[in-house]
């Protein structure tokens, strides 16, 4: 049976780009057609890190996730993973996804779903069991592991999902909105999780709108606005160069968000006297 330890980077081959970090963002365009989804975004992503892609509805993360995870190409500019393509085959072995959506197969499983997932992953069959069983046992999934995925919850499908992005113990795990969808208890074990994984050298990824999650488990962020890179660095330093006590004040500021607090005042007294 396999261990579930985190495999070595793949080494570099000679004529690769000479990266700093596990992942680099570098000079990332992308368009849709005339609209402009991501301009010139960088950003350098270290091996054991939680970074944060940290931005509004619309801000460009997802777009940007999907270039790393190799399900679309920039227009212009480069994603690297080590030093490679994410559209590499031995690329997006390192990667574990968890995406916003609740991409499942319903009328499977989670043994059943998991045992896929393993598969293709090329895992043998004895380490296949014996991950499902510890990350279903971890995930408080054991007793719904023989039911019908279409019976669960939202909650409970981002529990497999994750388990999903896990069973092959990838060496960078991304996951979009990471937190929707689960109740208070399950968010603490997530943030432990991500927390461990990080520790033991699995570089995490994670686009969100909850300033406050991101403030308490990222070391690092990139903050995104309207497809641009805004600031990207240390979490406290962004912090401390905002003179902000919260990531989420640091942001307003950031964006020019700030003065609406006038807005939403003026407002609220209006309302009771505009007829």
């Amino acid at each position: 049976m396999g261990s579930f330890v985190n495999p070595q980077a793949l080494p570099r081959e000679r004529g690769q780009c000479v990266t700093n970090g596990v992942v680099d963002f570098l000079s990332v365009h992308k368009r849709f057609g005339e609209k402009v989804a991501l301009e010139c975004v960088s950003a350098t992503v270290e091996e054991g890190q939680i970074f944060g892609l940290i931005g509004a509805n619309g801000a460009g993360k997802t777009t940007l996730i999907r270039i790393l995870t190799g399900q679309i190409e920039p227009t212009r500019g480069s994603v690297l993973v080590n030093g490679r393509s994410p559209q590499q085959t031995e690329t997006k072995r390192l990667i574990g996804y968890v995406p916003d959506s609740d991409l499942i197969f319903p009328k499977l499983t989670a043994k059943e779903f998991l045992l896929f997932v393993g598969q293709v992953h090329g895992l043998d069959l004895g380490t296949i069991r014996a991950r499902t069983q510890m990350l279903l046992s971890l995930l408080e999934m054991t007793d719904r592991a023989n039911c019908l995925m279409e019976t669960y919850s939202r909650g409970m499908k981002k529990r497999i999902q994750l388990a999903a992005a896990l069973i092959h113990n990838p060496t960078i795990l991304v996951l979009d909105e990471p937190m929707l969808g689960f109740d208070p208890e399950m968010m603490v074990l997530i943030r432990s999780l991500l927390r461990t994984l990080a520790e033991n050298t699995t570089t995490v990824i994670i686009s969100t709108h909850d300033l406050a999650t991101a403030q308490e488990i990222c070391d690092s962020a990139l903050i995104l606005f309207a497809g641009k890179s805004l600031v990207a660095g240390g979490v406290e330093e962004i912090m401390a160069d905002n003179n902000a006590k919260s990531l989420t004040d640091a942001y307003l500021r950031i964006v020019g968000a700030a003065h609406r607090e006038g807005d939403i005042r003026d407002v609220v007294a209006r309302l009771k006297t505009v007829r």
